[in-house]
Formats: C-alpha cells, sequence, structure tokens
C-alpha cells in the first residue's frame, strides 16, 4: 500500500505498459476499487486498520473478441458491414 493516492489514470497506464492496454475498462469497477483502496490508505495512516489483511478484488478490464456484423436494406439493394475491433492483447 501506499501512501499516495492512486488514479484510475494510472492504473489504466499500468495495464498499457503491461500489454494489456486494449482492453475493455469498466470504469464504475475501477471506481469503486480506488475509493475502497482510499479507505484503506486513509486507516492505515490512522492506524485503525484491523490486523487481518484485506484483498481487493475488482474485475476491472477484459478482453474481447472482435465482432463483424451486416445490415442489410429490406429491400436487399444495400448491405453494410460493420467491424469493431478486438480488445485485449
Amino acid at each position: 500500500m501506499s501512501a499516495e493516492a492512486i488514479t484510475a489514470e494510472q492504473v489504466q497506464q499500468g495495464l498499457h505498459d503491461a500489454g494489456f492496454g486494449r482492453c475493455f475498462f469498466f470504469q464504475a469497477q475501477l471506481d469503486n476499487l480506488l475509493a475502497e483502496y482510499q479507505q484503506l490508505q486513509q486507516k492505515v495512516k490512522a492506524m485503525t486498520l484491523a490486523a487481518n489483511s484485506k484483498e481487493l478484488r475488482y474485475p476491472i478490464a477484459e478482453k474481447r473478441p472482435a465482432q463483424l456484423s451486416f445490415e442489410i436494406a429490406e429491400d436487399k439493394m444495400k448491405a453494410v458491414a460493420f467491424i469493431n475491433a478486438r480488445l485485449g492483447r
């Protein structure tokens, strides 16, 4: 545990540096993790944290496969393809 606050940007940069920069991020989960971490940090500084250590586990990112989809007009005279790049390593 660090005495300094950790930001979402630092976590994302760390994941990027580790090769996971193209993952899909769950921003709400990351925000929850950082909020709980900050609460623990304050307890450590105030020396009120219980002797048992606490492990924080939140899914904050995942790899997602690429997606290819098509839209075909009702008159079958026009088709459009949509490509969503894969996210992750």
